[in-house]
């Protein structure tokens, strides 16, 4: 779950990137065509025009909605990533990735019994089986560490 938070993140931070490259792009024309030094990064005063004869940056006011909205989405996304969104279950793939253990190692700790784990089917029709691991046993492990192996089952 958390790949598209990071995956959005990445995306926003390239959006910046770019946002502020145009900028740059839009102070140049600009200052090229008269204009003042920072009018492109200025949204308009809420008195009317920056240079008192009557223009205004129509570029500046489009850059600062930009970055405005920008700045709207920044903060919806953290707020995302702020509630900590979870799943039920995870396959040893995502626990892994959650914990930093190889997918390998977290499956021979489910056999193991060393985590809290339950086989289930992959697919109604499917006779394969995964193990899924229930949010939980993250927090567990992430607090304690793997469990002793069951009786009976070889340890390490």
């Amino acid at each position: 779950m958390r790949d598209w938070v990071d995956d959005a993140v990445a995306w926003l931070q390239d959006l910046a990137g770019r946002l502020d490259a145009a900028a740059d792009r839009l102070e140049a024309a600009a200052m090229a065509h008269g204009g003042r030094e920072g009018s492109v990064r200025q949204s308009r005063p809420a008195g009317g025009d920056e240079a008192g004869d009557g223009r205004h940056s129509v570029a500046g006011d489009i850059a600062a909605a930009i970055l405005e909205r920008l700045e709207a989405v920044e903060s919806a996304l953290a707020e995302l990533v702020a509630r900590d969104l979870r799943k039920a279950y995870y396959s040893c793939e995502e626990f892994g990735r959650r914990v930093g253990l190889s997918p390998a190692t977290v499956r021979k700790y489910c056999a193991q019994g060393g985590l809290l784990a339950e086989k289930k089917k992959t697919a109604a029709y499917s006779a394969k089986a995964e193990w899924a691991i229930p949010h939980a046993e993250i927090e567990r492990f992430q607090r304690e560490g793997r469990l002793l192996p069951k009786p009976g089952k070889p340890g390490p």
